[in-house]
C-alpha cells in the first residue's frame, strides 16, 4: 500500500516519509479499510509535532485518524451490529484505523 508515515516527531517537512509498505492484516476483532479519502486531522498534526508531550506511541506512526473507504479484509470474530458474522464489503466512515463492529 502507499502510505505516509513518521518514525520521529517534528515538522512535516522534516519527518514525513511517503512510500510503499506491506498491507496490514486485521487481527481478531479488527477490519481493514481500504481508504478512498483521508483528511488531515488537527490531532494528527499535534501528535506528530509532540504538542501533548507524550512521545511516540509506536516506532512507526501512520497518521490519518479520519477517513472513508471500503472494508476489504475482516479478522476473525467481527460481528455486524445485529450480532451476526460480518459480510462485506461495505463503505464506512472510519474514526480510527480499526473498527470493532460494523453495520450490515
Amino acid at each position: 500500500m502507499k502510505a505516509a508515515w513518521y518514525e520521529k516527531q517534528g515538522a512535516a517537512r522534516d519527518v514525513l516519509i511517503i512510500g510503499e509498505m506491506d498491507d496490514p492484516q486485521p487481527r481478531t476483532g479488527e477490519v481493514r479499510v481500504r481508504l478512498e479519502f483521508s483528511g488531515v486531522n488537527p490531532g494528527d498534526v499535534k501528535k506528530r509535532e509532540d504538542a501533548f508531550a507524550v512521545g511516540m506511541p509506536y516506532p512507526r506512526v501512520i497518521p490519518h485518524s479520519d477517513g472513508s473507504g471500503t472494508v476489504d479484509a475482516v479478522g476473525e470474530g467481527v460481528l455486524s451490529d445485529q450480532g451476526q458474522p460480518y459480510k462485506g464489503p461495505r463503505g464506512v466512515y472510519v474514526p480510527s484505523v480499526f473498527c470493532k463492529r460494523l453495520c450490515s
